[in-house]
């Protein structure tokens, strides 16, 4: 294309290249020429026909972001934006946004993990939004060791859930009922 002089100034019939290219954090929302869209912009970028003098405009704004909160079996999970919590579902936030994450396990259960996607968004208890992401936690059940004692075969038996039982360690699952 043709260079625009040292004072703006480019030859009548000329056809202008123009990309609009956003700093980190943030996204092109218009490009105009005279106070009109500019026809064929694709990717950030348009041309047109230099036919007199023209103003031209680029706005920036900064970039948000899908955040989807997951809901999790055996706990809490809590997404905090500053002092507001986050429900489970999707929500738009700006790029650059802090999340701190807390959690909180039910009876039975113990906090195993966040898992964020994508895992480079997360620091410790705390997410930077930078581009679409997703948060759940995952908490896993406890186990529990049941030691039996089998009588002697001659003196009777033990079942445990419709098993005949052998003398041992066995684990179950918090809120496993043995019968």
């Amino acid at each position: 294309g043709t260079p625009v002089d040292k004072d703006g100034v480019v030859p009548y019939g000329t056809r202008l290249k123009v990309t609009a290219t956003p700093s980190e954090g943030y996204a092109l929302t218009s490009l105009t020429v005279d106070g009109a869209p500019l026809s064929g912009v694709s990717l950030n970028s348009g041309s047109f026909v230099i036919k007199g003098d023209v103003s031209l405009n680029a706005v920036f704004e900064k970039a948000a972001y899908t955040v989807t909160v997951g809901t999790s079996q055996g706990g809490k999970l809590t997404v905090k934006n500053g002092q507001t919590a986050l429900l489970p579902g999707t929500h738009r936030l700006a790029y650059g946004t802090e999340l701190e994450l807390t959690n909180e396990a039910t009876a039975g259960y113990v906090f195993q993990s966040y898992q964020v996607e994508p895992g480079s968004s997360l620091s410790g208890d705390k997410v930077t939004v930078t581009e679409n992401v997703t948060v759940n936690a995952l908490f896993t059940v406890n186990k529990y060791k049941v030691t039996v004692t089998a009588p002697d075969a001659s003196d009777g038996t033990l079942t445990v859930n419709g098993n005949k039982a052998t003398t041992g360690e066995t684990e179950y699952d918090y809120g496993t009922v043995l019968e």
